[in-house]
């Protein structure tokens, strides 16, 4: 029995596990796994396999139903059992009904033999064959049994079971559809989100609108839904005084604290509070089964003429957490277009293996809320920039794809839109003369976060190149400051000249206004400001606005 501790109600993002994650029971030996009291011998570490041995003899137990199961996890590993081994359950006099896991390969002679009460038989793997299955491996069970297999493997199974000891007039094989065909026939909904920004993107669903100054940054993102990382199933425990943990706000019932921790991020429970305990009595648990099957995500941007993409500014990115190596994902950049191609996103390094170290490691952080989710949307970020050509309104448009299973889906995502106007630069003289000669900078007037502070700073920040009388400059919603870097020949240069710029929209309307550092407006004109910088024949310059 574990101390009492407070249990903790907290409401998750999504859910927790990226960096802490499932706790599994540990191998007694390098070679053996004991399992809820049943044995596995390790065959392969690398390839991650193992025979299932059966019950340990050391107990006398009287289940009536065993599941071999399609994976087991301990080590901080998930194995496939591939095999079982020899007389793995030879005269298990109690069992009446037995599942076999769809990865096993390989069943060794007298498996189940002698299991005279053995009724029901679900056989979930396509993989046995005449050389596979061992010899009188079915024999001697009940002889009114049904074997249930793979749909597209019963009329050859029919004849292996016979020659395995299936021989008695009333045992029947019939054909079972496979739990995928029965249970997803359409990809799940994913949550997606399109925004400007690269932190904006937590907010996924709301749609967003941005007034641009220099550089303009676009996210887009998906969060896999968890039925596509694995199926729960439910087990009975017969042992006695045996440890559990139920979720406070779904109920599900696990052997373990860290098996309710796997449960957060691959549920639709967004917070909890986990009630603990010991039983005596039989009672059914839930375990994960992970699905390895992988899927293909393709990203697609379309940006108008109006914006230009800054090489080598594409990013992707498992949110708020770590940026993903560019050598993981496949990249297409055009003008107008870009595509980032993700074979499986559901491997490393998007998605990490449940490991015990790193769940010890986090479990009081996990505790005290301080990890948001386990299951982070993977964000494809780039930037962009206004060009000459930018119009009033740009619109850039983007698409998530996946493809799961052999089935395919698209999600548009909402616009994002970029209103702009432009800023002309005029001089003149007291008279309202054009002047020719002056070379300009203009700033942008933007918040400058230092030293990792929540804080920022307004500064006022060099725009690229120089500009002369005449030249139109595209400009976001904002301050903007005019530079006179050199007077025309024969005058003073002025002062610096504040132009600040509200971009407005109401439906299709878009207004684009400006006024001067005094307050003053400046004239418009189909979204392009006039902003008219005076200079005086010797003596001391006109002020124009603020320095």
């Amino acid at each position: 029995m574990r101390k009492l501790r407070i249990s903790l109600v907290f409401v998750l993002a999504a859910a927790f596990l990226l960096t802490s994650a499932l706790s599994f029971p540990q191998a007694k030996t390098k070679q053996k796994i004991d399992m809820d009291d049943c044995l596995y011998s390790i065959l392969s570490e690398k390839d991650l396999t193992v025979r299932y041995e059966g019950y340990n003899k050391k107990f006398n137990y009287t289940m009536t139903s065993i599941i071999i199961p399609d994976m087991i996890g301990a080590n901080g590993k998930f194995y496939k059992v591939v095999q079982i081994g020899e007389k793995a359950l030879e005269g298990f006099q109690t069992l009446k009904k037995l599942t076999i896991g769809q990865n096993v390969q390989k069943i060794g002679k007298k498996a189940f033999y002698n299991c005279k009460n053995l009724k029901t038989v679900l056989i979930k793997t396509s993989e046995l064959s005449k050389t596979s299955l061992g010899s009188s491996a079915f024999t001697n069970i009940n002889p009114n049994a049904v074997i249930s297999v793979p749909e597209d493997k019963l009329n050859v199974y029919k004849t292996l079971l016979k020659s395995k000891g299936l021989n008695e007039t009333k045992q029947k094989v019939k054909a079972w559809k496979t739990d995928s065909s029965a249970t997803m026939t359409s990809l799940p909904e994913q949550s997606c989100g399109f925004s400007i920004g690269d932190k904006s993107y937590q907010e996924f669903n709301e749609a967003n609108i941005y007034d641009s100054t220099d550089t303009i940054t676009f996210s887009a993102g998906m969060r896999l839904h968890h039925d596509m990382y694995g199926t729960w199933k439910t087990k009975t425990i017969l042992k006695p005084d045996c440890y559990y943990d139920q979720c406070g706000t779904c109920g599900m019932v696990f052997e373990s604290e860290s098996l309710i921790a796997i449960h957060i991020p691959l549920t639709d429970c967004i917070c909890f509070n986990d009630i603990f305990g010991t039983k005596s009595e039989p009672f059914d648990v839930n375990y994960f089964i992970p699905d390895d099957s992988p899927c293909k995500v393709v990203y697609h941007f379309e940006i108008p003429e109006g914006l230009s993409y800054k090489d080598g500014s594409l990013r992707v990115e498992a949110r708020n957490q770590y940026t993903i190596d560019s050598s993981n994902y496949h990249t297409q950049i055009s003008k107008n277009s870009i595509t980032v191609t993700i074979d499986d996103i559901k491997n490393v390094p998007y998605y990490y293996p449940f490991d015990i170290e790193a769940y010890e490691k986090n479990i009081y952080g996990y505790e005290l809320g301080e990890h948001e989710t386990n299951r982070p949307p993977i964000v494809v970020i780039f930037d962009t920039e206004l060009n000459d050509i930018a119009s009033v309104e740009n619109k850039v448009s983007a698409s998530i794809s996946y493809e799961y299973k052999g089935m395919k889906d698209t999600v548009n995502l909402v616009d994002s839109v970029i209103y702009a106007g432009s800023l002309k630069i005029e001089n003149a003289d007291d008279s309202g003369n054009s002047l020719q000669g002056a070379q300009f900078s203009i700033y942008n007037e933007e918040a400058v976060f230092e030293n990792g502070s929540n804080y920022g700073i307004l500064k006022w920040k060099k725009m690229p190149g120089s500009y002369k009388a005449g030249d139109v400059i595209k400009v976001g919603k904002g301050s903007y400051k005019i530079v006179q870097e050199n007077a025309p020949l024969g005058y003073e240069k002025a002062y610096d000249k504040i132009v600040d710029v509200s971009i407005s929209h109401n439906g299709s309307e878009v207004t684009v206004a400006a006024k001067d550092g005094r307050g003053n407006s400046l004239p418009v004109h189909n979204g392009t400001i006039s902003a008219n910088i005076v200079n005086s024949p010797g003596g001391s310059a006109s002020a124009n606005g603020r320095k």
